[in-house]
């Protein structure tokens, strides 16, 4: 993200109500230069020691020029020149969001959102998660749901990133977590069958090894049962990949989708109670 030096007379800034004055605009293009794009009030402190008790004055003032949009609880994002002079109109990234209040904590996007951003759903939800070791507030921002996921430090490992608008990366979890998380609790993930369908959208850029790898660590017997259970339906040639993951099934039943009822008929290979039938799973919407 570019902002002249010359922020006061900019032709962004039309309007009487947004034009900025001197300590104003340097504050922004400092923002700018250190954040890029979204910042927290408490990572401005720490790289902007000389603003002071005037910070939050400032920022407030900024932001009700609209050359910045509040996130909540002291997280902001910078309004990007494309907004036009009616930054209040414009969009915000729901995924910049979501990282911008994570802030500097470990954390990625997870869950759909994380099936959104690795290519495994057409359906965007309006929910955006975000899993950290912190508990955070859920927010709602501009019609959409920013639903932070408390996870203990220990299990957050997985992620990558992947750039969101020019110039902007957001930490995400990778193909092979994703897949985990989201058969680990499929309600986020809008069902055991979304996440089936996810896997015959990625077709051959699915890696089903590094799956079952990401299965193990993560070390719950009903996910690495569900896994079993949609590659065998829905992936091809799997059969190594398969064998690998019956060694660990065991006797005691799991359900295929526990947000569904307990029904269908009891898959003893997998030890899996089938309450989504084979053909719908194998179903390309």
């Amino acid at each position: 993200m570019i902002y002249s030096s010359d922020i006061p007379g900019n032709d962004v800034a039309t309007s009487p109500e947004r034009s900025l004055g001197p300590a104003q605009g340097r504050l922004l293009l400092l923002l700018a230069e250190h954040f890029g794009s979204v910042f927290s009030i408490e990572q401005a402190r720490r790289v902007l020691p000389d603003e002071g008790p005037h910070l939050r004055r400032r920022l407030n003032e900024l932001l009700a020029k609209g050359w910045v949009f509040s996130l909540g609880r002291g997280a902001y994002m910078i309004a990007p020149l494309e907004a036009g002079p009616d930054s209040r109109a414009y969009a915000i990234n729901r995924y910049l969001a979501a990282s911008a209040i994570a802030g500097d904590r470990e954390h990625y996007l997870s869950y759909r959102s994380a099936m959104e951003l690795q290519g495994m759903t057409v359906h965007p939800w309006r929910t955006v998660y975000v899993s950290t070791a912190s508990r955070l507030r859920r927010r709602e921002i501009q019609g959409f749901t920013v639903k932070p996921v408390t996870l203990p430090p220990a299990r957050l490992w997985g992620a990558t990133t992947i750039e969101v608008v020019p110039d902007h990366r957001v930490n995400v979890s990778s193909q092979a977590r994703t897949i985990v998380d989201c058969l680990d609790r499929p309600a986020y993930a809008g069902g055991v069958k979304d996440v089936a369908f996810g896997l015959a959208l990625l077709g051959d850029d699915f890696i089903a090894e590094r799956a079952v790898d990401a299965a193990l660590r993560f070390g719950k017997i009903s996910v690495i049962k569900r896994l079993g259970v949609l590659v065998e339906s829905v992936v091809t040639d799997q059969s190594a990949v398969v064998e690998r993951l019956l060694t660990y099934v065991n006797d005691t039943p799991h359900v295929l989708d526990p947000g569904l009822p307990r029904e269908g008929r009891l898959n003893s290979r997998w030890g899996i109670w089938m309450n989504i039938p084979e053909d719908e799973l194998r179903q390309v919407y």
